[in-house]
């Protein structure tokens, strides 16, 4: 995956998994149309409750819970709809850490699959579009 020929788009999702949690995904994507590359989407459940799409608000290290465990400070390891992963790989454990200066954010990996690859790497860059999806 190429992180830097990527961008960062972040969703907000509010309580989505009714948890008392806000519900945001991540997605690194190339900039062009249509993508035919590879990329990360992950699902981060902060520690607060609608907070708002604000960017700031996604910052924070997150560790890997299933769905059936979600908690707060996690991301999760799978989105299952029926018995097929809308992923094409789950990300079973370690860490993602995001960091934002005001202007750039920083997303660092350092995480296992479930064939118990290492999945590590960093992007650093803008975030060029948040969307709010509680509405």
């Amino acid at each position: 995956f190429d992180y830097q020929g990527a961008t960062l788009r972040l969703f907000y999702y509010g309580d989505y998994y009714n948890c008392g949690k806000d519900y945001w995904s991540l997605a690194l994507m190339q900039t062009v149309k249509p993508i035919d590359d590879d990329y990360v989407m992950v699902d981060i459940i902060t520690d607060g409750l609608n907070e708002g799409a604000v960017k700031e608000n996604v910052v924070g290290t997150y560790t890997a819970c299933s769905d059936l465990d979600i908690k707060e400070n996690s991301f999760l390891a799978g989105i299952m709809e029926g018995v097929k992963y809308l992923y094409s790989w789950r990300l079973i454990d370690g860490t993602i850490k995001v960091e934002f200066d005001g202007v750039n954010f920083t997303v660092t990996f350092d995480c296992v699959d479930d064939a118990n690859n290492k999945f590590a790497g960093k992007f650093e860059g803008a975030a060029i579009e948040v969307y709010d999806r509680s509405k």
